[in-house]
C-alpha cells in the first residue's frame, strides 16, 4: 500500500517561484521534432544501404535532493535576472 504524498506550503511556494519566471506562451513553431528527424535519418541510411548512425545515449547523472536542486535553480534564475535588469 502506498502512502499519500504530502506537499508542504513551502514546497508549493518554492515550485511556483521557480516555474513562474519561466512561463511563457507556447509557440510550437519554436520546436523541432528531433526524434522524427533522427528516425528519418536512420530510415534513409537503411534504404540507401548505408551504415546506420550510432545512437548516442546520455550518461545518467547522480540524483540529488530535490528541494536543494529547486532552491539552487531558483537562486540561479534570480541571479540571471539581476544581471539583465527587470
Amino acid at each position: 500500500m502506498t502512502k499519500p504524498v504530502v506537499i508542504t506550503e513551502d514546497e508549493i511556494t518554492l515550485a511556483l517561484q521557480l516555474i513562474n519566471p519561466l512561463t511563457s506562451e507556447f509557440g510550437p513553431s519554436k520546436y523541432k521534432d528531433r526524434h522524427r528527424e533522427g528516425l528519418m535519418e536512420i530510415i534513409r541510411a537503411k534504404v540507401e544501404g548505408k551504415a546506420i548512425p550510432e545512437i548516442v545515449r546520455p550518461q545518467a547523472q547522480p540524483t540529488q535532493e530535490v528541494m536543494a536542486a529547486l532552491r539552487a535553480s531558483l537562486e540561479s534564475a534570480k541571479a540571471g535576472r539581476g544581471r539583465q535588469g527587470p
